[in-house]
């Protein structure tokens, strides 16, 4: 049952990637067709023609703005590592087992409440990417009872997370890896009240090393198309649009939170974070059709998909989370909001402890 929870996670994550791949704010055409050779045609006659032509390639496409195609892919990618690798507000004596599921969004001309109801026109997200990770905690207090300086083991947190997938879904070739060593130590201790319907679970400082890399493939055919302008014919023989991205990011997160437990089963968390993001996000288009033209004028076809792109260097975050705890294991509900920039990530977790 595990397994088969984890699959279905993968395939959810992978097919979350690629419609990143192809969602953008719409300004410029993803297929861009130029005329090479007027032949007998004027220059201006040429470019219309081509310019038609373009326009009717294009219309069953999503549009593409250079430079944030890629910037918005890496922003999204850098949020969506941090909803996993650990299990905010869930806490255990011994040792945690789970997973979790994490979505990076850079809304572009969205809201929240339209990308959560599903009402959101997808061509005007800037960026969309997500997670996947099998979380291990453990406990050292219970290993290790002296201090360590002015360390408690028993305060501490190890969390060790990993998942790395390949998987093509239709036209859709994807692969994820994500690694994660994390720690967490309580800088002020818990305190209950009312025989232990409230408990204040203290304030954890997180941090540790996370690094996640995904690459895809999306492949779209596009039918033949024909237009005339009054001047000239042109037409385009159907052919398929690839499109393609490699994103990768190293980031160092600082974060404090803090979190209040209701009648024993309903956690509220929520804290400041800081994440340092290294990492490089590329995109590539391929698009190989022939262009005819009346009067033995030529064309070209291109597939133009945005410049390389970086991640935020410094990324400012506030964190909120929901977990419901029913003995042995707890359901996690989170969302992290981007301070500087306008990234949003949503993650949820299933984690079993001792």
């Amino acid at each position: 049952m595990l397994k088969k929870f984890f699959k279905n996670l993968n395939l959810l994550c992978l097919s979350i990637l690629i419609l990143g791949l192809h969602t953008e704010k719409a300004s410029a055409q993803l297929i861009n067709v130029s005329c090479t050779d007027p032949g007998a045609l004027t220059q201006t006659q040429c470019d219309t023609a081509m310019a038609q032509l373009e326009t009717e390639l294009n219309s069953g496409l999503p549009d593409v703005e250079t430079g944030q195609y890629t910037q918005g892919i890496a922003n999204s990618n850098a949020m969506s590592s941090t909803g996993v690798g650990y299990a905010l507000g869930s806490d255990f004596d011994w040792a945690l087992l789970g997973g979790g599921l994490s979505l990076g969004v850079d809304l572009g001309q969205s809201s929240l409440s339209d990308v959560i109801s599903g009402n959101s026109n997808l061509q005007t997200l800037a960026g969309l990417s997500a997670q996947g990770s099998v979380v291990l905690g453990l406990n050292p207090g219970q290993i290790i009872k002296k201090k360590i300086w002015l360390i408690e083991p028993s305060r501490m947190r190890i969390y060790l997370s990993f998942l790395s997938k390949s998987q093509s879904l239709d036209a859709i070739a994807a692969k994820f890896t994500n690694f994660g060593l994390m720690g967490s130590y309580k800088i002020l201790g818990e305190k209950s009240y009312g025989l232990g319907l409230l408990k204040w679970n203290g304030v954890n400082l997180v941090s540790g090393l996370r690094y996640s890399k995904f690459s895809g493939t999306f492949t779209q055919q596009i039918d033949a198309v024909s237009i005339n302008t009054g001047v000239a014919t042109a037409s385009a023989d159907a052919a398929p649009a690839i499109i393609s991205a490699s994103s990768s990011n190293f980031s160092v997160p600082i974060e404090a939170n803090t979190s209040v437990k209701l009648l024993h089963f309903l956690t509220f968390s929520g804290g400041l974070g800081a994440d340092l993001n290294f990492g490089n996000t590329s995109g590539s288009g391929t698009y190989d059709t022939t262009i005819g033209i009346s009067g033995g004028a030529t064309g070209a076809a291109t597939a133009n998909v945005g410049s390389d792109s970086s991640p935020t260097l410094i990324n400012l975050r506030g964190v909120f989370g929901v977990n419901l705890d029913l003995a042995v294991a707890s359901l996690n509900f989170g969302v992290q909001k981007s301070l500087t920039a306008g990234v949003w990530g949503l993650n949820t977790g299933f984690h079993m402890f001792w």
